[in-house]
């Protein structure tokens, strides 16, 4: 069904990204970033995942969904996680007894955990996407809601975090059922963009009536009002980047364009560079080596070794 490409949707994961950066990085070092993005950031990737998914395409051919998942997140996954671990090297005094651990658990707060929840989010709403009820499907996604609700509450972590899976499968199939609305940002001029900027923004603090914060890389979900909150912050933002897609400054939107199509290796790669930065140099000065070594490997990677993102050179210039 969408054949055509949203800029917007490319500019808004690319805004979502730096918010993830500027969270990890080294604190106080970096402009203020409101406590609330922690909030919405996760749920905003599963929400515009879910907006990409092509149901006719994968209706009825699993098999295709998962060779298509397996090489567009796993291989890639595979290749960071190697790459990454090598850098933890240099940090790790017990580096054997780290490594193991990863492999037992996952990656636990460290970015690259968001992944497997991904994956296995998508296993889980595979079968709903075949419903035809938007209603039905929507009752349906409540139900995994109260799953991921109760698993927070009664189980917490496990390996690799899979537990979140349920709640990655609620926005993920949020964002999914949201898709054929998609094409209505047309018809959204900029008063009603800053109308729904406003609206965005004052419903996504209805979290305020929670004293805890989500800790999603963990599934600590303190309150169900964290399966709502996001979707203000998410309709703000989404109302940011159709803006900054029409203001048409061609730099700005082609910035967070690069950062939107490439999230997945600012995601991998931005903590261990400035880790390791950080033990050699001043903090401002690690967090300068990390951007200048963001910025090549988002060149470097898709144009030299477009296989680490389980893609070859053809598929890769056609993106």
């Amino acid at each position: 069904m969408m054949k055509e490409r949203f800029i917007f949707i490319d500019i808004l994961k690319g805004v979502a990204i730096l918010l993830v950066v500027c969270g990890h990085i080294i604190p106080g070092v970096t402009i203020l970033i409101p406590g609330y993005t922690g909030i919405f950031t996760m749920p905003l990737f599963f929400f515009v995942s879910g907006i990409l998914f092509n149901n006719e395409k994968y209706k009825n051919n699993f098999i295709g969904f998962l060779q298509r998942r397996y090489q567009e997140l796993l291989i890639p996954f595979f290749y960071f996680s190697i790459i990454v671990l090598l850098g933890y090297y240099f940090i790790e005094k017990d580096y054997l007894r780290f490594c193991l651990n990863i492999l037992r658990n996952g990656w636990g707060g460290y970015a690259l955990w968001f992944i497997p929840v991904l994956l296995l989010s998508q296993i889980i709403y595979y079968p709903f996407s075949r419903i035809l009820s938007s209603k039905v499907r929507l009752v349906c996604l409540f139900v995994l809601a109260g799953c991921s609700y109760i698993s927070s509450l009664l189980i917490g972590y496990i390996p690799y975090n899979l537990m979140l899976g349920f709640c990655g499968a609620y926005f993920w199939g949020m964002g999914n059922l949201f898709k054929p609305y998609l094409y209505y940002s047309k018809k959204i001029n900029f008063k009603k963009a800053f109308g729904f900027f406003v609206l965005g923004v004052l419903f996504s603090f209805i979290y305020l009536v929670s004293d805890d914060r989500p800790e999603w890389f963990i599934n600590k979900i303190p309150s169900i009002v964290y399966y709502i909150a996001p979707f203000g912050a998410i309709l703000s933002l989404a109302m940011v980047a159709l803006y900054i897609e029409r203001i048409g400054w061609p730099l700005l939107v082609k910035f967070f364009s690069i950062c939107g199509r490439q999230s997945y290796i600012i995601l991998a790669f931005h903590q261990i560079i400035c880790l390791i930065a950080q033990m050699y140099v001043p903090s401002k000065v690690a967090i300068l080596i990390m951007i200048f070594s963001l910025a090549f490997l988002v060149w470097f990677i898709p144009k030299y070794m477009p296989w680490m993102l389980g893609k070859n050179r053809t598929e890769n210039e056609s993106n």
